[in-house]
């Protein structure tokens, strides 16, 4: 068996930059309950939120801190912060084992979000990670809009932060503009300067996060393997369950997991079989519904009617299927074969077996055409009902 690649490690926000959705507000239960099931499932460290926060959430960090502190939890547990000391202490005091501290990278987001220059960047961030590192913190230096700073800027505040002490350096696509060409190009020019841990930050308003991220990762091992970038060297993914976040969402955790471990060879450390049901967790949480054609947890994965996938399927699944229902803790009884005006004779009669029906070849020929006028005028495929009512409709006029 080809060997695993090592060295990735993903990152969740889910309760950071997850809840910062639009609409979405997690109780205090339901985000330990996250954060214990994505522990459960192997993620090594959780963005858990904003330890300078007062009420709620500030009650919520000390459960949190709690239970790592009991041997509840073993992931580590990060704070997000801007630039600030104070701030970063309060992330101390509240006893995270890191904490992010972020800020505009581009010239056009230190303008118009910060109102200030690049020196004030740079001062500020180197300050910030020097005081999380006197307390003893995993730093990482946040870079807002990454991916769209000047190019020697970003070389420059990237050495800065690690002279004061960073562990590791998070570029953000913040809105989500950055493709996977452009990806490559940053990283390898930063990794051929400097050897430390990257994270990617990826937003989905174009649709490329979890392209990026694969993107990302296959530069990494690439250079790793030229021995560009350092065996101990680690490149981080930062997600979010089902892909939640603000405008059109992060990374989805589930997504860029299976892509890792299908098409890169990634040892994840995730326990994939139990990701559906953090994948539903998060659903019922959020009040957002999973897309039935979400990427490998929507319940489209295990649907078929049309006549050559249905035909396919029955005889391996793994025809038509990439991603088999055990994989993420399903099981066979989500599979269904519909009918629709594409299906033919094999998922008629399929569909009739199941629901207790055996037809000839000439009761099936002369159902097929039937059904599939009524899928047109229903503009849907029939329920079982449906499909049992004209089964026997038709059975009883032919006796």
């Amino acid at each position: 068996m080809m060997s695993r690649e090592t060295g990735v490690v993903l990152s969740d926000t889910t309760l950071r930059d997850g809840e910062q959705t639009y609409g979405i507000v997690f109780t205090n239960a339901e985000k330990l309950r996250i954060a214990g099931l994505l522990d459960r499932i192997g993620v090594r460290e959780i963005e858990a939120g904003f330890p300078s926060a007062a009420g709620w959430e500030a009650k919520y960090l000390e459960e949190l801190v709690a239970r790592r502190r009991a041997g509840r939890l073993s992931c580590r547990i990060l704070g997000w912060h801007r630039p600030i000391v104070a701030e970063i202490e309060t992330s101390h005091q509240r006893g995270m084992d890191g904490c992010c501290a972020s800020v505009p990278s581009s010239d056009f987001m230190i303008d118009k979000v910060l109102g200030k220059d690049r020196e004030f960047v740079i001062r500020s961030m180197i300050k910030a990670m020097q005081a999380g590192k006197a307390c003893g913190m995993y730093m990482v230096a946040d870079l807002q809009d990454a991916f769209n700073a000047d190019p020697g800027f970003r070389m420059e505040l990237i050495a800065a932060v690690r002279e004061a002490g960073a562990d590791r350096v998070r570029l953000c696509d913040t809105v989500g503009r950055t493709q996977p060409d452009m990806v490559r190009a940053i990283l390898e020019t930063i990794w051929k300067e400097h050897d430390i841990d990257l994270e990617i930050h990826a937003h989905n308003d174009l649709g490329m996060a979890v392209a990026n991220c694969i993107v990302g990762v296959r530069t990494f091992l690439d250079l790793k393997k030229q021995g560009t970038v350092s065996s101990q060297r680690k490149c981080y993914l930062s997600t979010t369950v089902n892909g939640i976040g603000e405008r059109a969402g992060n990374t989805p955790l589930e997504v860029v997991a299976a892509a890792l471990d299908l098409t890169l060879n990634v040892e994840t450390g995730l326990d994939m079989a139990r990701m559906y049901a953090l994948c539903k967790y998060v659903e019922t949480a959020s009040d957002r519904p999973i897309a039935v054609n979400h990427p490998v947890v929507g319940d489209n994965i295990w649907r078929h009617s049309s006549g050559i996938h249905v035909d396919g399927v029955l005889k391996s699944s793994r025809s038509y299927e990439l991603i088999q229902p055990e994989y993420v803790g399903r099981d066979e009884s989500v599979r269904t074969l519909g009918v629709s005006k594409h299906s033919g004779r094999v998922a008629l009669r399929t569909t009739a077996e199941r629901l207790g029906f055996r037809l000839s070849e000439d009761q099936v020929a002369e159902l097929l055409p039937r059904l599939s006028d009524l899928t047109v005028e229903a503009g849907r495929c029939l329920t079982d009902l449906e499909i049992s009512d004209i089964i026997e409709s038709h059975i009883g006029g032919d006796g």
